[in-house]
């Protein structure tokens, strides 16, 4: 499978003195699905920044199809543009991507800036719309949008771009169980339709549900283990390790019971 991402020993560190990714080495396959999962404050949003070149490693390599991704690289124009058109970020906060007056207007910007035509920029649109149930919200302010409805006007103004890459942070996060159940449902489809798919998160009922290869963030900020759902997931002691899974204890009588808790199911149908 082609690499779209090769991460070589990268290192971020917030002001030099605040690390938050170590020594990390990571591809990303083409057309794949990637979860990086690991507590809070272990480096996933940080990773996903460096890997939309929105944050520069402070050491070690970045490729995407083979070109290194560097200030440098970015400062020339047909590349800044071939790259910014394939890899779409949405963040775990819609607010700090949303700016613009109305829903329409949020989703046509990214498309008028790389000079897609009005019409064919306005088609995008329409699709989105249509594919994330908010036509009727076309006019309104995006300051008048539940969080829910935020989320999906963020995604739709990724979506309109068309990217190779959708990276997502905490997709799901602070969602109603309805938009919850919506963006699952979305990634899955974005997934069969050919969209390679990273995402950061600590939702292991997520997981369970996407069923993506898996990277783990440790709280040192690097990678401590990649492999399958069935492998991580059913890792007892590395999700404990790592936070993702906790120890709960109870009391039958004079006697203490401990057994491991989290708060999802993990089971799969392999038809």
């Amino acid at each position: 499978m082609d690499k779209l991402f090769e991460l070589s020993k990268i290192n971020f560190s917030y002001h030099g003195t605040i690390p938050a990714i170590t020594d990390v080495s990571l591809d990303v396959r083409k057309g794949e699905m990637l979860a990086v999962i690991g507590q809070n404050g272990s480096g996933k949003s940080t990773l996903l920044q460096i890997m939309c070149a929105l944050l520069m490693p402070s050491s070690g390599k970045i490729r995407f199809r083979g070109k290194e991704i560097t200030g440098k690289a970015l400062r020339d124009r047909d590349f800044n543009r071939f790259f910014r058109s394939r890899v779409g970020i949405i963040f775990q906060n819609s607010d700090v991507q949303l700016f613009c007056p109305t829903v329409l207007d949020e989703l046509m910007f990214g498309p008028l800036q790389t000079d897609i035509p009005p019409g064919k920029a306005m088609e995008r649109c329409s699709e989105a719309m249509e594919m994330l149930g908010i036509e009727r919200l076309a006019d309104r302010p995006v300051h008048m949008l539940s969080g829910g409805e935020k989320k999906k006007v963020a995604i739709g103004s990724v979506l309109t771009m068309n990217p190779e890459v959708l990276l997502l942070d905490e997709p799901t996060g602070g969602l109603d169980l309805g938009t919850e159940s919506f963006l699952t449902d979305l990634m899955l489809s974005l997934h069969e339709a050919g969209k390679t798919i990273v995402i950061a998160t600590h939702d292991l009922e997520l997981i369970g549900h996407l069923e993506p290869r898996i990277a783990v963030m440790s709280e040192n900020h690097g990678i401590e283990k990649v492999g399958s759902v069935d492998a991580i997931l059913r890792d007892t002691e590395l999700l404990r390790k790592n936070n993702l899974v906790h120890e709960h204890v109870h009391r039958h009588g004079k006697k203490l019971h401990r057994h491991v808790h989290s708060h999802y199911l993990y089971h799969r149908h392999d038809d």
